[in-house]
């Protein structure tokens, strides 16, 4: 962790191995988690006692600067309507990254699963999964095509992501919701980080 140029904050383990298989779509293999980011998890509700102002701002909260500057972090957004705003919270570390100079991708979805491919999904759990809305969950649509099976793979997140990562591509990917618009900036910082060019399209 503190060999690498840059931290890259995540709720939990399954949002790293997007992330990750994400960054490396989008790089074309160029950025590598281990020796240009390190990815970290905040826990969800432990959010709450993450600050990236500067420590003397707020130093009962888990300081992300005095780890490393270097950093962003990804957020579900949670919300069930377009309209709603951000909770307070989510709000709060939205703004504090921004006078950093840094990214706070909050998801286009609901959650980080909302940009799973229809396809990729009906292939991993055997049934032909319909169009996962912005804010629906993938739980709730797999429990209407089957009973239960929403709740199977909400409680097997990991396993979940371990079967659908292989068989992402950029392809799949570049239609759903945001991916397009915000991988580009978040390889970009990755690069900055490590000194190196940005990654533009015309390389890939």
């Amino acid at each position: 962790m503190l060999q690498a140029n840059g931290l890259v904050w995540l709720e939990g383990p399954s949002d790293r191995l997007y992330f990750r298989r994400w960054v490396e779509i989008w790089s074309a293999g160029r950025l590598i988690e281990g020796i240009h980011y390190q990815c970290l998890f905040y826990g969800g509700r432990l959010l709450k006692h993450i600050s990236c102002d500067e420590p003397v701002c707020d130093p009962t909260r888990v300081q992300v600067l005095t780890i490393n500057r270097n950093a962003m972090i990804m957020l579900d957004s949670d919300l069930r309507s377009e309209e709603r705003v951000l909770p307070e919270t989510k709000s709060r570390i939205v703004a504090e990254f921004g006078r950093l100079d840094g990214i706070a991708w909050v998801t286009a979805g609901k959650e980080i699963e909302n940009y799973l491919p229809e396809p990729v999904l009906s292939q991993v759990v055997g049934v032909t999964v319909p169009a996962v809305s912005a804010t629906d969950t993938v739980w709730e649509v797999l429990n209407q095509v089957r009973q239960g099976l929403g709740e199977k793979y909400k409680r097997a997140k990991m396993e979940l992501a371990e079967a659908v990562v292989p068989h992402l591509t950029r392809d799949l990917l570049e239609s759903r919701l945001d991916l397009a618009q915000a991988l580009p900036r978040v390889c970009d910082q990755i690069a900055r980080w490590n000194g190196m060019a940005a990654i533009s399209p015309a390389d890939l």
